[in-house]
C-alpha cells in the first residue's frame, strides 16, 4: 500500500522535474497536489511517521534540488543568521537587541558565560581551537565547562542498568528530576487543575507524595519489600535513592 503511494508521488515529481518551474510554482504543486494525495490516503489508511517523513523528503528534494538540498538549506540559514542576527559583525562582539529571539539571546548568554569562565575572548578562542584539533569540536569538553565535572551518581548504575526496562528507568530518571506530569507540574504550566492525588484522594499530588507518601502507593511498595524479604518501612523518595 505505502509503496504504491510513494511510487505515485515519485512519478508526479519526476514529471514536474522536467518542467521549467519557479520556486513559487513548486510550492503550489506541493501544497495542492502532493499534500492533497497525502491527505486523501491519510483519511483512508494509517500512515506511519517514517512514511510521512519519506514523502516530506521527496518534496524537499523537489523544492530545493536533488543533489544539494541539505547544503542549500544550511547555506540559506547560515546567510540569514549572518545578515539578521550577526549583521556582518563578529560573533564574539555582537550584542543582542530587544528584537532578538529567545534562542539567540540564550546563545549570546552562553557565549558571555564561556568568555567569563575563560577570562577573555582570546582565551575562549584558544580553548575552542584546542578542542577542535581533530577538525570536530569535542562537545564533552564544552559540556564540562558549563556543567562542571560531577562525580558519578551512586544510584544511577543500578537504576539505568540494562536489566531494567527502559520505560521504568526513564520514569525513575524523570521522577528524580521532578519532570513527571504530576498535578503540581501541570498547574505550573498553566492548566489550573484540582491538585489532588487520585490514588488516595487525601493530599496534593507531587513527586514525593506520588511515590512513597501516598497511602496507596506506600502499601504497594511495602508489600513489594516484604515479598523481597526486606523488613523496613518505606522512606521518602530522596532517602530511597540514597
Amino acid at each position: 500500500m505505502y509503496f504504491s503511494l510513494l511510487e505515485k508521488i515519485k512519478n508526479k515529481i519526476n514529471h514536474w522535474a522536467n518542467c521549467n518551474l519557479s520556486y513559487a510554482g513548486k510550492i503550489q504543486l506541493i501544497n495542492t497536489v502532493i499534500f492533497g494525495i497525502e491527505s486523501f490516503w491519510c483519511a483512508s489508511f494509517m500512515l506511519r511517521k517514517g512514511e510521512i517523513h519519506e514523502i516530506d523528503k521527496l518534496c524537499r528534494r523537489f523544492l530545493w534540488g536533488y543533489q544539494c538540498a541539505h547544503k542549500l538549506v544550511f547555506f540559506a540559514w547560515q546567510k540569514w543568521c549572518q545578515h539578521y542576527h550577526l549583521q556582518g559583525l563578529d560573533c564574539w562582539s555582537v550584542m543582542p537587541s530587544q528584537s532578538t529571539s529567545t534562542v539567540w539571546k540564550a546563545i549570546f548568554a552562553a557565549r558571555d558565560d564561556f568568555v567569563g569562565q575563560a577570562g577573555s575572548i582570546v582565551d575562549a578562542k584558544a580553548s575552542l581551537q584546542e578542542w577542535s584539533r581533530t577538525s570536530k569540536l569535542q562537545l564533552y569538553q564544552v559540556y564540562a565547562v558549563f556543567h562542571g565535572r560531577h562525580s558519578n551518581l551512586q544510584w544511577a548504575k543500578p537504576i539505568l542498568d540494562g536489566v531494567v526496562m527502559p520505560r521504568h528507568a526513564m520514569l525513575v530518571r524523570m521522577a528524580v528530576q521532578r519532570g513527571l506530569a504530576t498535578t503540581d507540574n501541570l498547574n505550573r504550566r498553566g492548566l489550573h487543575l484540582v491538585n489532588r492525588c487520585y490514588l488516595c484522594l487525601a493530599a496534593a499530588e507531587d513527586h514525593p507524595h506520588l511515590f512513597f507518601l501516598c497511602s496507596f502507593s506506600r502499601t504497594v511498595y511495602q508489600n513489594i519489600l516484604l515479598w523481597l524479604g526486606v523488613t523496613r518501612r518505606p522512606f521518602c523518595l530522596h532517602q530511597e535513592l540514597l
